[in-house]
């Protein structure tokens, strides 16, 4: 036997509210252009070109996973690869790792850069004030 989910009283009143949502949705439609075949100006900017570049001496595995055709293996390899042969002196010496070859190289060239070893701060560091009338000279802590 069929039970109907709304009695008859609250049929009349769900009707009207209903029948006024859609006259109000369409009144809204009819206001902003309807069927009149505007269309809707966007501002656009240019595309933004992001660049991408993975320094081969400082770079994680995680970094190097992004290239293209790199994957976490590859990756993992030229971080064990520098970590046991010390930094890369140029890009074509990524081509020792297992896994990459002439294709790859050239593939993932563009994204690479080596960039110099970061000078250590010497261990003696002598720092001046504008007067010269304090002198700092530091030496493993200690004052000259």
């Amino acid at each position: 036997m069929w039970v109907p989910w709304w009695i008859a009283r609250e049929q009349v009143p769900l009707a009207i509210s209903l029948a006024l949502a859609w006259l109000g949705v369409v009144l809204w439609w009819v206001l902003h252009g309807g069927c009149s075949g505007r269309t809707i100006d966007f501002d656009q900017a240019s595309p933004l070109r992001a660049e991408f570049r993975v320094d081969v001496n400082a770079a994680d595995w995680p970094e190097f996973a992004q290239l293209p055709g790199v994957g976490e293996t590859l990756a993992r390899r030229i971080v064990e690869y520098r970590a046991s042969h010390g930094p890369f002196q140029s890009l074509q010496e990524l081509r020792r790792v297992s896994g990459i070859g002439v294709k790859t190289l050239d593939r993932i060239m563009p994204f690479l850069v080596i960039d110099p070893p970061s000078r250590l701060p010497p261990s003696k560091q002598e720092v001046k004030i504008e007067q010269g009338a304090l002198r700092t000279d530091l030496f493993h802590g200690a004052n000259r």
